[in-house]
């Protein structure tokens, strides 16, 4: 018997204890690289989602923070506790409501799985998760299928760095389109895993998914992002104990939960493929797409100067830093991609910082000179 096999015959309520003690663990991590980003010590702005709430002590960050980690432990050793959970999610959007950074994909993918555990029912908690899990595959793998994933990280994170691969070759219009490749198997997947029965191949092929994605996108290749790691290691703990080989989704779609969750993870993902619904909370996951933030000034501040960014930067004219770099290593994590959140992150800098002189421009792939768009 393989391994596969000796999870497909585990009890629902054994599955369902270990992939919540494997949540809390991620759930930890993801803390723990990530956090200034939730006690707002990055010394980067921290926009509330509510006006109400600005001005927050950071007193209370730290607080809410603190005891978000100790119900994850005490979760860990109660994974059967839908109260726990309850907590949780409450703790989780009061944090996510105090700083619109913190709405990552991976921080809302926790938050509705502690949601669907709360209801109380292994097996609907088991494959609600599974509904999830599988929307990220197929929706991560439609966005892909643009020009800005096969140039932004196609070919500069993979081709070229570990192939030697470069515009210059000439196998290179083949190996660009190759790119393609790996969006419609992440897509098939995703289809697979939801609604093939026997599920073999398609475990396999998330498992090897992942592994290349740790080895070609993790930080000891690309030298930041070190949540990635977390992040694929659940996800691929997340394929095996979600989809056991053999067994179908039965959840009863009338019920409201249900109903809800179908919303917001295939409806809404549905939506955001037109630009209607946030990127993150799309599934649009590292593909190039979603807007970049670009912060100039005729001298970046001390704060900002160690992030600078050579190219865009013009020698005794302007300095240029991209704002992912500088969250990346202040706040352990990635911006929040959005424009209404661009805008309200430069007033409040200007705000704060008012000498500084800094001008903010939202940019877009290809990057052209219309591509740029100064934030106001």
């Amino acid at each position: 018997m393989t391994a596969l096999d000796r999870i497909a015959t585990r009890q629902t309520a054994y599955r369902a204890r270990l992939f919540v003690r494997l949540t809390c663990l991620a759930a930890l991590a993801f803390k723990f690289v990530s956090w200034p980003l939730w006690t707002g010590g990055s010394g980067l702005p921290i926009l509330p989602v509510l006006s109400i709430l600005e001005g927050m002590p950071l007193a209370v960050h730290v607080t809410l923070t603190i005891w978000s980690v100790l119900f994850l432990i005490i979760l860990f050793f109660r994974p059967g506790s839908a109260g726990v959970a309850r907590v949780l999610v409450a703790l989780e959007l009061a944090l996510c409501l105090l700083d619109q950074a913190r709405w990552q994909p991976w921080e809302y993918q926790l938050l509705l799985t502690f949601a669907f555990l709360s209801l109380g029912d292994s097996k609907r908690f088991l494959q609600m998760s599974a509904l999830l899990v599988g929307a990220i595959y197929v929706f991560a793998g439609i966005h892909k299928i643009h020009p800005a994933f096969l140039h932004l990280v196609w070919d500069a994170m993979i081709l070229k760095p570990f192939f030697g691969v470069t515009g210059a070759s000439s196998a290179y219009p083949w190996l660009h389109r190759a790119g393609l490749l790996l969006a419609v198997s992440e897509v098939v997947i995703g289809l697979a895993l939801l609604f093939i029965r026997r599920k073999r191949v398609a475990v396999i092929g998330a498992l090897l998914l992942q592994t290349s994605i740790l080895l070609l996108v993790g930080p000891w290749a690309t030298g930041k992002n070190d949540i990635l790691v977390v992040w694929n290691l659940w996800m691929a703990a997340s394929v095996l104990l979600l989809f056991p080989i053999g067994e179908r989704i039965t959840l009863q779609w009338k019920r409201f939960p249900e109903m809800i969750t179908v919303l917001l993870v295939v409806v809404m993902p549905i939506v955001g493929c037109f630009g209607f619904w946030p990127h993150y909370l799309s599934f649009d996951l590292y593909t190039g797409k979603a807007p970049y933030l670009l912060v100039e000034a005729q001298r970046l501040p001390p704060g900002l100067r160690p992030y600078r960014n050579a190219a865009f930067s013009r020698e005794g004219v302007t300095e240029a830093v991209w704002w992912h770099d500088v969250t990346s290593a202040k706040a352990g994590a990635m911006p929040y991609p959005e424009t209404a959140y661009y805008q309200k992150l430069a007033r409040e800098w200007k705000r704060l910082h008012p000498h500084d002189g800094l001008v903010f421009k939202e940019a877009r792939y290809p990057f052209g000179p219309s591509d740029f768009k100064e934030v106001k």
